[in-house]
């Protein structure tokens, strides 16, 4: 039996979704366990942590029952049940809008298993947008979008950080950036400041980072063909486009809660930095990863691995984490990614891949911008004592 083109592609995106979900239920098992069968007695986490979100997403949830416009600002402010008891969440914005549809359908012990799925699935489709808008294949944007969404190190943060495992706002801004660069309508601009500004809806932590890198993303833009050509132009359909953002992320800064909510002492003066060990932020030395760290397996939930050798290197991380944990030191990048990725820098110098302009100079800005990434994530004694740049971030 024939069938026609818009049934064959119903049955490629019913096959897709399935896939897609498939995955991301497998991936934080035994959560999705847990969440369809609507317990109440265990919650995501590693008893640490995450162990209190049921309490804060109930709050949550209560604010915006009574006060649905205290989500419009840049924390959620709650009353509180006693006197002097209010206190702000900072949540993201993606964050604080997920939890109470989702206390709809979930208990609240539940919620935060629903809200990291979701994230697993937002990191699969912004990776799979930005290939497909590239022209890659479906095979290869699939395999991508996998590697991307369901990692070790998303899924360590999915124990410990919920909010962390979303890290879609990286694919979403070089697709926002790709938008501006090539396209040449309304629609292609007004899209590209749609994904900017979804990508400050999350974790305040990665929006932070993602400033910090914004010279190098810069720098990408510039280097496109297009922009190259018409600079001016794209100059200013860039403008256009972060705008938006910047104002979005300006009002979260300067208006944090309403004009009325008063706090107590403690919580309206912000503590400084740690000092510990006669070391300012120590933290950024404990938690800060090892170049062993992405050869790794994903050690936050054992060293048990099917590849032998990484196996060992787990084992190795797990019996040296010094004041480290276990979900902090979890950022092993799969081999076959690795095996890849050292594939094109090997060809990189080839004298027939030097003679592919456009191609070459995308090759030295993401290998640069690997390399500085890479340096960021160490320790800031990295080469030599406070000279890392996780210190000037900080």
């Amino acid at each position: 039996m024939a069938f026609s083109n818009s049934t064959r592609d119903w049955r490629r995106r019913l096959i897709f979704a399935a896939l897609l979900l498939g995955l991301t239920f497998l991936y934080i098992s035994p959560g999705g366990n847990a969440l369809l069968a609507g317990r109440t007695d265990t919650v995501m986490s590693d008893d640490t942590d995450p162990s209190t979100l049921p309490f804060f997403y109930d709050k949550l949830v209560d604010t915006w029952k009574n006060h649905p416009s205290w989500f419009f600002y840049g924390a959620v402010f709650n009353e509180g049940r006693i006197p002097d008891g209010a206190f702000t969440f900072w949540a993201p914005w993606f964050e604080r809008f997920s939890v109470p549809f989702w206390a709809q359908f979930f208990p609240i012990e539940q919620v935060t298993t629903a809200f990291i799925f979701t994230l697993f699935v937002l990191n699969f489709l912004s990776m799979y947008a930005l290939c497909r808008y590239l022209d890659w294949n479906r095979s290869i944007s699939v395999g991508l979008s996998m590697s991307w969404a369901f990692c070790a190190y998303t899924r360590a943060r999915a124990k410990v950080h919920g909010a962390l495992t979303g890290t879609f706002h990286v694919p979403l801004i070089f697709l926002g950036l790709f938008l501006v660069a090539r396209g040449k309508t309304w629609r292609s601009l007004v899209l590209a400041t749609a994904v900017f500004l979804f990508a400050c809806t999350t974790a305040h932590y990665y929006i932070v980072t993602s400033a910090f890198l914004a010279p190098f993303f810069v720098a990408f833009f510039a280097i496109q063909p297009e922009v190259r050509r018409e600079w001016k132009k794209a100059t200013a359909r860039l403008l256009i486009a972060v705008i938006p953002a910047i104002g979005f992320l300006g009002y979260n800064y300067l208006k944090p809660m309403p004009s009325n909510a008063k706090l107590n002492a403690e919580q309206a003066i912000p503590k400084g930095g740690d000092t510990k060990d006669g070391s300012t932020h120590p933290f950024l030395r404990y938690f800060a990863a090892r170049p062993i760290d992405y050869i790794a397996g994903d050690i936050a939930m054992g060293a048990s691995d099917l590849n032998p050798i990484r196996s060992m290197v787990s084992e190795h991380i797990l019996n040296n984490l010094d004041n480290s944990n276990p979900h902090e030191r979890t950022n092993g990048i799969r081999w076959i990614i690795l095996i890849v990725s050292g594939f094109a820098v090997f060809m990189f110098f080839k004298k027939k891949f030097a003679e592919q302009g456009p191609i070459r100079v995308q090759m030295i800005f993401f290998m640069t911008f690997a390399l500085f990434t890479f340096w960021l994530s160490l320790s800031p004694d990295v080469p030599f004592p406070n000279s890392g740049p996780s210190l000037w971030l900080y």
